[in-house]
């Protein structure tokens, strides 16, 4: 298991908030996503742990739209100055305030990210500290996903592409179309064509065995594709743990009340076999209870997942 080059460190966060990555070197250090908007004080502390001063952060670069990675954007630039560095289509929907793109009212989460002031473009290169990166376009989670590619170390940032043991970013095909699905398997097969040995994923931890990962994340898209209903539920899962994170120490029918009152619970409730949003939120809830991933105290529910 080789070790990661000396000037990158990578922050391991909990379930709402993606990972941070940190170049250091050259011009100054590189943020790259920047977790949930309402935990950007957690954001910075573990940004100083590493031992980079947040007010010395020169670019902040976001992998994609979504809330969870550039919730921290407004905060971190006003500590540092920092400029907003995103792909096009990234750059597109923060800068027209595209709030369907971000999942924003579609969820229910919030973030009031400062508009990007470089557009990366895929097929260019950047230097970040003394690392020469790759700028690839990896649709399939987020329409507007990029990854950073470094030959050298056979390195890849890659956001939600992938996470350990194969999994992966949502894929919510109610918004964006059953298309994603072929836009992530294409993206799979570009990447398993490069001399990718480590990868850095946007939630969870490292994963060394890069090979082994993008197979097994084949195969997960592959059972997508078969049954589709596996994708859905694969989704609600996600979603409705994040808010369980989020709203911990809700009372069950406050929780399942909001849960319900947003527009993926509509739209997910018959691709997952219900009839009734609250029949589906209330059959997550209780998987959840079996498996000891939350437990129920004095009437609230309470996660044991890590945020």
């Amino acid at each position: 298991m080789m070790g990661l080059p000396e000037s990158i460190h990578f922050i391991e966060r909990g379930w709402v908030n993606s990972n941070q990555i940190i170049v250091a070197g050259g011009d100054g250090p590189v943020l790259v996503d920047t977790g949930y908007e309402a935990d950007t004080a957690v954001t910075l502390d573990a940004i100083a742990q590493t031992g980079i001063k947040p007010a010395n952060i020169t670019r902040i670069i976001n992998t994609h739209c979504h809330w969870d990675h550039i919730g921290g954007n407004r905060a971190v630039q006003e500590a540092s100055g920092a400029k907003i560095l995103a792909g096009p289509k990234t750059a597109e929907i923060i800068n027209t305030g595209d709030r369907n793109a971000m999942w924003l009212d579609y969820f229910g989460a919030k973030v009031d990210p400062p508009p990007v002031d470089e557009v990366l473009r895929p097929g260019h290169d950047i230097v970040l500290g003394d690392l020469k990166f790759q700028i690839l376009a990896v649709p399939g989670h987020a329409p507007d996903g990029i990854a950073l590619f470094n030959q050298k170390h056979g390195l890849l940032i890659g956001g939600d592409v992938i996470f350990q043991d194969g999994d992966m970013g949502i894929l919510n095909t109610a918004v964006h179309g059953f298309g994603i699905i072929d836009q992530a398997m294409d993206t799979v097969k570009m990447l398993q064509k490069m001399n990718i040995s480590t990868i850095l994923p946007g939630h969870g931890p490292i994963i060394y065995d890069a090979h082994s990962a993008l197979i097994q994340l084949w195969r997960r898209l592959t059972a997508f594709l078969r049954d589709p209903a596996k994708m859905a539920w694969h989704l609600v899962r996600r979603i409705i743990m994040n808010y369980l994170i989020i709203g911990s120490g809700q009372p069950r029918d406050d929780l399942v009340a909001t849960m319900t009152s947003y527009p993926w619970a509509k739209d997910y409730v018959f691709r997952c076999g219900y009839i009734e949003p609250e029949e589906l939120v209330n059959a997550v809830i209780d998987d959840f209870l079996a498996r000891g991933l939350i437990e129920s105290k004095n009437g609230r529910l309470v996660s044991h997942v890590p945020r």
